[in-house]
């Protein structure tokens, strides 16, 4: 329990009939003190549920209500970056004072809302203790303090409030395809995603998406959630925002896919990368987006979004590449199957990308053994797979990058590594929101040569990979050679329901294979249900 007097006044363990309530309630303080405490008072203790209550200090020395609304901001996400379940409270209403009733309405509105956002609970307890005029005097010390009877009533709201968060349902398999709810009760909303492993918990990252077509464009961002077994997931919010201003590239309305986030152990930063098409561009742009958090959770601040590797030859470039561009060689094409009017060598896409920087849509990121981190995205007017060595600081590109699967129109391109040192690549084939079969590719070295192993998929729907099409593999903690394929059902109809199918990648005579599961677990692979 954290907060004001009101909060220090309870008997929580009474309350609750349990010996584990820690009271962190403080006389007289406001959202700020509680900013300044939270560290120390809460975080520092590691509880599983914080129950946040404040607000009334503030309202009754004059503070702004936009610097309250800061405070709990912090507050809220303060606590879901440790890991810790807020549940906001009501600031509580007064006797008979309309001022300060006013206020407390429209911080208690604030307060719902971002609660939603946040997808957090919230307990309205001034509906349990309050009338039209505000605090009932039957429930009053002083005007402001309540007695014990409210705290019986209070405690009763609290307890069913804990009931609820521990009968969350727990999920012990994945189900492909299937509406994946957070422990909220929520569908994730985190679509062309991708997980990063850090200090014991995953992180998976996504496009938030909202209903109809407009979902297709990015009017939130970049959703975050945490878990530590893969199949029950926590909401940890919005790590990274759109901006509100038009002029930003990553303004509300643009363009951001496949957002990935890698770790990077000199720096201490946690960098994310995505593609990015600015706002009313449509897919002209063809860009990389950076931002950068001290959490992984976020929030993440936008650094900056430009084409890869201006001015810079790949390291398997040919002698026919350095030659003049004809003039004839348009600045766009429409960037899939059949756009192009030749092969992309014979027009040389390349050269004439080469001083502004070559065009990076779907996009991934792969940090190898040694610490450097690579970005796979389609570049060429999708025609041809780029792999970009990053920078130390994984904040740019280092200028060594080779193009590979020239003609071939490789998208979603997912790679991982095997304990035997071998680079595998699972990508999908160029045809819009539609799905396709699913490629493979295998090389000794990340610079090649890479060899084509054909359609991974297996059995049923194979030719569409399970109407699914790749975003992610996922190496699983402290298993030797275990991995998840990681693919999206897109929706372009209804994009917020585009659903996830999480398959085991699975090896046969060399070859990474997919097979359908209704249903599977790490546990008993060999009863997973086909």
């Amino acid at each position: 329990m954290f907060g004001d007097s009101i909060t220090k006044m309870g008997n929580w363990n009474e309350l609750f009939k349990r010996d584990d309530v820690i009271n962190r309630g403080f006389p007289g303080f406001t959202t700020s003190h509680l900013v300044w405490l939270i560290h120390d008072n809460v975080v520092a203790l590691h509880p599983e549920i914080c129950f946040l209550q404040g607000g009334i200090n503030d309202i009754g020395v004059g503070i702004p209500l936009g610097r309250i609304k800061k405070n709990y901001t912090s507050l809220i996400d303060t606590l879901l970056a440790n890991k810790i379940t807020p549940v906001v409270q009501s600031t509580l209403y007064q006797v008979d004072n309309p001022q300060s009733k006013v206020m407390v309405d429209s911080l208690n509105h604030f307060l719902v809302t971002f609660c939603k956002i946040r997808q957090v609970h919230f307990l309205d307890i001034n509906s349990k203790l309050s009338a039209v005029e505000g605090l009932r005097p039957e429930y009053s010390k002083d005007g402001t303090h309540i007695n014990e009877e409210a705290y019986q009533i209070w405690g009763k709201e609290i307890n069913d409030c804990i009931k609820l968060i521990s009968q969350t349902k727990q999920l012990s398999s994945f189900l492909p395809g299937q509406i994946w709810d957070d422990t909220n009760g929520v569908p994730v909303n985190a679509h062309g995603g991708g997980v990063l492993f850090h200090e014991g918990n995953y992180y998976w990252y996504g496009e938030h998406k909202v209903e109809g077509a407009l979902g297709n464009t990015a009017q939130v961002g970049v959703h975050v959630y945490s878990s530590k077994d893969l199949y029950n997931w926590t909401d940890r919010g919005i790590a990274l925002k759109v901006s509100e201003d038009p002029k930003c590239d990553i303004a509300k309305g643009c363009v951001l896919e496949r957002p990935k986030v890698i770790y990077n152990h000199k720096t201490k930063k946690f960098v994310m990368w995505f593609h990015l098409e600015l706002k009313d561009q449509g897919y002209n742009a063809a860009r990389s987006g950076v931002a950068m958090s001290d959490y992984p959770t976020g929030p993440f601040t936008f650094i900056r979004s430009f084409r890869p590797n201006a001015g810079y030859w790949p390291v398997n470039v040919q002698k026919f590449h350095k030659l003049p561009v004809s003039d004839t060689i348009k600045s766009v094409y429409c960037g899939g199957k059949g756009c192009l009017p030749a092969h992309p060598d014979t027009l040389n896409i390349l050269g004439r990308d080469f001083k502004g920087g070559q065009m990076a849509r779907d996009m991934n990121l792969f940090v190898d053994d040694d610490g450097k981190a690579y970005q796979i995205y389609s570049s060429e007017e999708n025609s041809t797979l780029h792999i970009s060595q990053l920078t130390d600081d994984y904040l740019t590109y280092s200028g060594k990058y080779g193009r590979f699967f020239s003609n071939r129109y490789m998208e979603g391109a997912a790679m991982f590594k095997t304990i035997e040192g071998k680079y595998y690549l699972i990508a999908s084939d160029c045809t819009g929101w539609a799905p396709n079969a699913a490629r493979s590719a295998v090389a000794e070295s990340i610079w090649g040569p890479w060899k084509e192993l054909g359609n991974p998929s297996i059995g049923k729907d194979s030719l569409t990979t399970f109407h699914s099409q790749s975003t992610y593999i996922l190496s699983v903690s402290g298993k030797k050679n275990s991995f998840i394929y990681m693919g999206d059902r897109w929706e372009p109809n209804n994009a917020i329901d585009g659903r996830y199918v999480w398959l085991p990648l699975e090896f046969e005579g060399g070859r990474p294979t997919l097979k359908w599961y209704d249903e599977w677990d790490f546990k008993n692979p060999l009863q997973n249900k086909k």
